[in-house]
């Protein structure tokens, strides 16, 4: 689906028909994806978001695709952009009233001023991101340290904000004691069409990347894995941190308050389902083709759980977020003293331990 585009109305009618020919969705459950009479006026939304089918993006993807946006009275337009610093770019510019993306680019931004970003609910429960060098390079790349010199692709940033990938590309390569400029960044988008496109073009010699992109771009074999988050014995001090979030502006939160509200459903109700079925139903609903579905189903079987089973915010993610971005942003002193709390709205998502 290219980029900036909505959820195709007819292509969720299909998978409608399908899934219920094959027994997937029940009938009851399929009425949900069409609007009843009562349902007509519901509020109207767009999220901005990295995607589609990427890790950030793919309880929004299925809560589209399963009507459980319209079940909450609320309809949600799915606007997919390149990283995180284009989803700050929409809610700046009006283009989105919600976004999910990375914490961690969010923070820095508030952090630069202004303080315009405010997170209501979380859904991420590890950052799974992969750095994986281009097969022709993983000979003489084998370390962080030889990507010295080196052209290195990351999510696009907008002209005032880092996204998310981008500080943990400087986070890992200050961990192998060299500098970001030492690499030249290059912006690669977030699907796996222009991460593999930078790879056969040979635009980059690296890339970070999320899964499950990262498993098929592995499996396929324009990339080989040099340092995966998620695995235990190459795990970075530090990357605890929360990344998937749900924003919106500081400015809509007690005006759009029962939207707000109803938003936070939306997304506890999705994670419950995503905990209930096993992950070829997920790619079922979503359409996928059979290589997207073996890539989503070796990414969960290879981590475990994606994402979290309920809304909450984590004192101890949020901590390690506010830890991990300092960290990335070591010259920017207004980051250095920003406190994470004061972005954090937990009045409809709750918090935790």
């Amino acid at each position: 689906m290219a980029t900036g585009c909505e959820f195709d109305s007819h292509r969720r009618a299909l998978v409608t028909r399908t899934l219920v020919a094959g027994g997937v969705l029940s009938s009851g459950m399929a009425s949900l994806l069409v609007p009843t009479p009562a349902q007509a006026n519901v509020k109207t939304v767009t999220v901005s978001l990295p995607g589609p089918s990427g890790g950030i993006s793919i309880p929004f993807d299925l809560a589209s695709a399963l009507g459980l946006d319209v079940a909450e009275g609320v309809k949600t337009r799915l606007r997919y952009v390149g990283g995180g610093g284009l989803v700050i770019q929409d809610l700046d510019t009006g283009n989105a009233e919600y976004g999910a993306f990375g914490l961690p680019a969010a923070m820095a931004a508030n952090a630069k001023g202004p303080e315009r970003l405010v997170g209501i609910a979380a859904y991420d429960n590890l950052p799974l991101y992969s750095l994986l060098v281009r097969s022709d390079r993983s000979t003489s790349i084998r370390r962080i340290a030889d990507l010295k010199g080196r052209k290195v692709g990351a999510f696009s940033n907008s002209l005032s904000s880092r996204t998310t990938s981008h500080q943990m590309l400087e986070f890992v390569l200050r961990s192998a004691n060299v500098s970001i400029d030492e690499v030249d960044v290059i912006a690669t988008g977030q699907t796996y069409d222009s991460q593999s496109a930078a790879f056969i073009a040979k635009t980059v010699d690296a890339t970070m990347c999320d899964e499950p992109i990262a498993t098929r771009l592995v499996k396929e074999k324009p990339g080989v894995e040099l340092l995966a988050s998620g695995n235990p014995s190459q795990r970075i001090p530090g990357l605890g941190f929360l990344r998937g979030f749900l924003g919106t502006r500081r400015s809509s939160i007690t005006a759009d308050a029962d939207t707000h509200a109803r938003m936070v459903r939306m997304l506890g109700a999705t994670l419950t389902w995503i905990d209930r079925n096993p992950t070829t139903r997920w790619a079922d609903v979503l359409g996928l083709s059979s290589t997207e579905r073996q890539s989503l189903v070796d990414a969960r079987a290879r981590y475990g759980r994606l994402h979290r089973t309920d809304t909450k915010f984590s004192r101890k993610q949020l901590a390690e977020t506010q830890s991990f971005v300092r960290a990335s942003n070591q010259w920017v002193e207004a980051v250095q003293t920003y406190p994470i709390e004061r972005m954090i709205e937990t009045r409809w998502s709750g918090v935790t331990d």
